[in-house]
């Protein structure tokens, strides 16, 4: 696969169906409970307020979309200001290992930089071992902590 196959670009409204296709699969993949209506309502609000944060497709040239990513903004005293994350970064498997991965995380820290962001966080299954190779690449590594979340509204998501 070429890099030359496929870019990544600022999602609008129109492109929300085609994201929300993918990340109901990306959830399935890994096991996690799929919320269609919240799903919709929260790409929406996202796409609708840049302060927020910001979700990229991968459009082929084509036209199709073959992936997405979202990133979300924070505020760290610990990390000294605002903060980001890369909630998600879903990639199609027939565009999977042609360095799009790359380009999504070099594209994210490039939105960070322009918005000020001093610092960027993911998160990773750990049987993930090629994506865990490409996060160490780029500069990311595990603080020896781990995730722990609690649902506000009680409820088993």
């Amino acid at each position: 696969m070429n890099k030359d196959k496929a870019v990544f670009r600022k999602a609008v409204q129109g492109d929300a169906q085609d994201i929300l296709a993918f990340m109901r699969k990306f959830y399935s993949e890994d096991g996690y409970r799929y919320h269609p209506e919240r799903a919709v309502y929260n790409m929406k609000g996202l796409i609708d307020n840049p302060d927020w944060g910001s979700v990229f497709v991968l459009q082929a040239l084509n036209g199709d979309i073959t992936g997405y990513m979202i990133i979300v903004f924070g505020y760290s005293m610990e990390y000294q200001g605002r903060d980001a994350y890369i909630d998600e970064l879903y990639i199609t498997e027939n565009f999977r290992g042609a360095g799009y991965g790359t380009q999504g995380l070099e594209l994210a820290e490039e939105t960070c930089r322009k918005a000020g962001i001093r610092a960027l966080h993911l998160e990773v299954e750990k049987y993930k071992d090629k994506a865990i190779a490409l996060y160490k690449s780029r500069g990311f590594f595990d603080r020896g902590r781990f995730l722990m979340t609690k649902w506000i509204d009680g409820e088993e998501h």
